[in-house]
């Protein structure tokens, strides 16, 4: 009443809105109110503004939670060419948008384009892990790409060095973002890789990181339990 139906205000009040229906499952009712926001946002600003990023990552990843995988991957690609015109390669709101379209094409199972978003990853924040400078979100991200990029592109080509270096270097950068049970996880998918090449497991170490991930609730101890059940036929 106050601006009128195609206001750039009234946009982010629909976000807001959706954003609520989203967090109480009422994920059908959210969508139209994210389409109507991007909507207006790209005929307040045009197609290809920064503003317009927010509203097509928040559509693509509501798609992608109701598994419209297809669906949300022209959303987010589109936002990481809009920021990579508006900001550069190496801006932080780039490395977002490259992790994100990384992630998606891992849960499509694209795990060739997925590993060179995660390989881009790497390279945008190379010089900050080399001068040892890191804050511990990085920390984290870039060890989220070494652990996908060991157990989705180097494993199944059984390329079992440079999956053990991946492996390795996120197991040490989660650590630095002091993130235990992703730490945990990771030595899991460590120890698996030894046991598939052949190399010498610590079963005592397995069991450990097992239970930390049991009592921390975590679904994946499933896969230290699974090893465990396979090492006992061995």
């Amino acid at each position: 009443k106050s601006f009128g139906k195609d206001h750039p205000n009234v946009a982010i009040r629909l976000n807001n809105l959706a954003y609520l229906l989203w967090a109480t499952n009422r994920l059908a009712e959210a969508e139209p109110l994210m389409k109507r926001a991007l909507a207006i946002d790209e005929k307040s600003f045009g197609k290809d503004h920064p503003e317009v990023v927010i509203d097509l990552n928040n559509l693509a990843v509501l798609l992608a939670d109701t598994n419209r995988l297809t669906e949300a991957e022209p959303l987010m690609k589109r936002a990481l060419t809009i920021d990579e015109k508006s900001f550069g390669k190496d801006h932080p709101k780039t490395a977002n948008d490259t992790l994100a379209m990384a992630n998606l094409l891992r849960d499509k199972g694209d795990y060739a384009q997925a590993a060179t978003f995660y390989q881009r990853l790497l390279k945008i924040h190379a010089q900050s892990v080399s001068q040892h400078t890191i804050q511990p979100q990085i920390a984290f991200v870039l060890a989220i790409c070494h652990n996908n990029l060991a157990f989705h592109k180097y494993v199944p080509a059984m390329n079992w060095n440079d999956a053990e270096l991946h492996y390795r270097q996120s197991i040490e950068l989660f650590n630095q973002s002091n993130a235990a049970v992703e730490a945990a996880n990771v030595e899991i998918n460590l120890q698996t890789l030894f046991h598939l090449s052949g190399k010498p497991v610590n079963i005592d170490k397995i069991r450990k990181l097992t239970d930390m991930l049991e009592k921390a609730g975590d679904h994946r101890a499933e896969k230290g339990l699974k090893l465990l059940a396979e090492l006992a036929v061995d």
